[in-house]
């Protein structure tokens, strides 16, 4: 299930999340909390993790590997790296991002990622799992909210301190030979507004080339009209007529148990409302109010919401106030009811075929793809 594209923001934090296409293709195929569960055939996938590649990233040339085989790539390219940065006249020594990982002391990460299901039977969407994990210990400081974090480059980077003592004009040139150069707008607009212009790896600079020998991908999808029939279907798929009788199913299976209503009076329709629904429950018990806000009241204000979620449609949710942090007992209680929602979402998206009509829809996208970009499948002879 894909969560809403989310902007946080407490006095100057700001963060804004974005799923690539190849990020919306896993969510489809593998789930996120309840939606994607289940083999393709509406059956309950919840006894082993799924491994299956969607027709979409078949064609594409993405995986989905085990994460020994992922770390092992991953330690590849860095090699590889290495080697390209030494031939430009840097040094860089090869990071071992898994190893990174494993001390943010998020245990279950690995969970998430190779098992959905379990995660949620486990945990439901994350909400408590990751308040604990990041969140709690920050209110009531100067930070804010604080979000699940990535691992950036910066203090625990071996390179940190090398590129730190390189001039400012070095360090641009060290970044240029690390990622390439910043691709130009398509509308000859400058560097810097480039979204979705695609980028030959050659033209990534060493992360590019190294990433390509070890996951060769199909060059043809760097096509930008590739790319931009890709952008229109994941855009136009939660909209297609498939995609909403299926929502429809769920929301009536979801109705006959529980009925939802967002903060705002707002109902819950969708599995992919369903994140941000847990997390108003969580926010609420934090003792902050809800309000209505949309992408220019979040761009105009002072920074006087604590967080902020806003959809695609440049709408949303803003909470305001001061947090106070959960008691074990409410904690406790949210983590429970975040659990029951989530199996019944889990039971009701498995009902509804949503799993499988995304797969559905995901081929016949597909099929069209290849017929109109031949090179696609190596047929274009």
């Amino acid at each position: 299930m894909q969560r809403p594209s989310t902007r946080w923001r407490r006095r100057s934090t700001v963060l804004t999340s974005a799923i690539s296409a190849a990020a919306l293709a896993a969510a489809a195929l593998t789930g996120c909390g309840a939606s994607g569960g289940g083999d393709g055939n509406g059956n309950d996938a919840g006894d082993s993790p799924t491994t299956t590649i969607s027709p979409l990233g078949e064609l594409m040339g993405w995986s989905n590997e085990s994460p020994e085989e992922s770390r092992r790539k991953q330690l590849q390219v860095e090699q590889l790296v290495a080697e390209c940065m030494r031939e430009e006249g840097w040094e860089y020594t090869p990071v071992d991002y898994d190893a990174m990982g494993r001390e943010t002391a998020d245990p279950d990460s690995e969970l998430q990622a190779t098992d959905p299901v379990a995660f949620g039977e486990k945990h439901g969407y994350g909400v408590a799992y990751y308040y604990e994990l990041y969140e709690e210990e920050n209110i009531g400081t100067q930070g804010g909210a604080a979000m699940p974090t990535m691992v950036a480059r910066g203090a625990d980077d071996p390179n940190a301190d090398y590129v730190q003592g390189l001039s400012a004009s070095e360090q641009e040139e060290y970044n240029e030979s690390l990622y390439g150069k910043p691709p130009e707008a398509a509308d000859g607009s400058g560097v810097g507004s480039a979204i979705g212009v695609a980028v030959k790896p050659e033209d990534q600079g060493c992360y590019g080339k190294s990433s390509a020998v070890v996951y060769p991908q199909n060059e043809a999808a760097n096509d930008p009209d590739v790319q931009n029939r890709m952008n229109d279907y994941y855009e136009n798929l939660q909209d297609s007529p498939e995609m909403q009788a299926a929502y429809e199913d769920w929301a009536a299976c979801m109705a006959k148990d529980v009925e939802l209503v967002g903060p705002t009076g707002a109902k819950v329709t969708t599995p992919n409302d369903m994140y941000p629904y847990v997390d108003g429950l969580k926010y609420e018990a934090m003792g902050l109010e809800a309000e209505a806000v949309s992408s220019e009241d979040l761009d105009k204000s002072g920074g006087e919401y604590y967080t902020a979620s806003i959809n695609a449609d440049g709408q949303g949710v803003g909470w305001v106030g001061e947090p106070t942090k959960l008691t074990e007992a409410e904690l406790e209680e949210l983590r429970t009811k975040e659990i029951e929602l989530w199996k019944l979402d889990h039971a009701c998206a498995v009902s509804a075929r949503i799993a499988e009509i995304q797969m559905e829809a995901e081929q016949r996208f597909v099929d069209e793809l290849v017929a109109e970009f031949p090179e696609l499948s190596g047929n274009d002879q």
